[in-house]
C-alpha cells in the first residue's frame, strides 16, 4: 500500500482501484485504472465522459469500457449523466461517500440481525 508520500499518482490509483475490488489480476493492462483517470480529469474539468471517448482514448473496445463503466456503477463511484461522470468531485469525496454508504449499510443489517434476534429470543 502506497503512503502518501510514496508511488506516482497512477499507482495510488491503482491501489485504491485494488482496495475498491474494481481491478483484478486478470486486468493486466490495467484498464480499470486508466479508466478512473479519465474519469478524475473529466471531473476536473466538471465534465461526463462517454464510454466512446474512453474506448478511443484507450484504444479498448468500447464494450470493454462499457463493463468497467457499469462495475463503478453498481460499485456506486459512478453515476450516468449524459455520459459517465464520477459521484463525487474528487477521490476523497468518493471514499468520503462509499464509507457513508458502508454506514448505511451496516445500520440497515444491525436492525435486521436485531429483529432476527427478538424473534429467536436471544
Amino acid at each position: 500500500m502506497p503512503n502518501s508520500r510514496e508511488g506516482n499518482i497512477s499507482e495510488k490509483i491503482e491501489w485504491i482501484c485494488e482496495a475498491l475490488g474494481l481491478t483484478n489480476n486478470r486486468d493486466k493492462d490495467k484498464t480499470s485504472v486508466k479508466i478512473m483517470e479519465l474519469l478524475l480529469n473529466s471531473s476536473k474539468k466538471n465534465q461526463a465522459i462517454r464510454s466512446e471517448e474512453i474506448s478511443i482514448s484507450l484504444n479498448i473496445a468500447r464494450s470493454t469500457a462499457l463493463h468497467h463503466l457499469e462495475k463503478y456503477e453498481s460499485s456506486g463511484i459512478v453515476i450516468k449523466r449524459n455520459g459517465f461522470a464520477l459521484k463525487g468531485n474528487s477521490m476523497e469525496e468518493i471514499i468520503d461517500e462509499i464509507e457513508l454508504d458502508i454506514q448505511r449499510a451496516l445500520k440497515r443489517i444491525k436492525k435486521v440481525a436485531r429483529d432476527i434476534d427478538k424473534s429467536l429470543g436471544l
